[in-house]
């Protein structure tokens, strides 16, 4: 049975009839040789690929995180080829390069844990953690981190964007579930710093 849905994969993928959605959705499971499945990782991570696609960045982070329970030998490389797609998809988001001085703030309180529709697993808090980890991709001078009752900034690498959504999930219940956004202000402050744009990423008024 794995055989024969192998080969009428590597026949779309031979013949190039094969859209972008399907192969993010179907790229573990369809019994691809190596071969195969490096042509598709390359596909997927091609910037002009991930444009036409017209992807949210939401599903590569639904993508990676269903990959981060597959054990087995090409699964880093299908998440190394998300992480690259997803970095196309922020390429093009204006009035942040790699000069800006920027402060990222999520917000984490308790209203975010909800699920943005009732048929799908990503929730307000994804939505903000990838929009503030979008912009870290873009910009070399950047503090980035969490509010809730308190305010943390987090060290994080520039080159990951979906590891670096997944780890700031880790850490819930660090800074607490209320929405004190001015925290991230009074740190400002405080340390006496000035940046160029101060984003926070909210389901509320502040």
């Amino acid at each position: 049975m794995l055989a024969a849905k192998a080969k009428a994969w590597t026949e779309l993928i031979d013949s190039h009839r094969l859209g972008y959605m399907a192969m993010l959705r179907n790229l573990l499971t369809c019994g691809l040789d190596g071969e195969h499945l490096h042509a598709v990782c390359s596909y997927l991570a091609n910037e002009q690929a991930v444009i036409h696609s017209r992807q949210l960045p939401f599903r590569f982070l639904s993508a990676y995180r269903e990959l981060a329970g597959v054990a087995g030998p090409d699964t880093a490389m299908v998440m190394d080829a998300l992480e690259q797609a997803v970095k196309a998809s922020a390429a093009n988001i204006a009035g942040f390069g790699p000069d800006t001085s920027v402060v990222l703030a999520s917000d984490v309180s308790g209203s975010m844990w909800q699920r943005v529709s009732p048929h799908s697993t990503v929730e307000y808090y994804d939505i903000g953690l990838m929009l503030s980890m979008l912009l870290h991709s873009r910009c070399r001078r950047v503090v980035a981190g969490m509010f809730g009752d308190t305010w943390k900034a987090v060290s994080l690498p520039h080159d990951s964007i979906l590891a670096n959504v997944q780890a700031l999930r880790s850490r819930q219940g660090e800074v607490g579930y209320s929405t004190n956004g001015h925290k991230v202000v009074e740190w400002l402050i405080e340390q006496r710093m000035a940046v160029d744009k101060v984003m926070l990423f909210t389901d509320c008024q502040l």
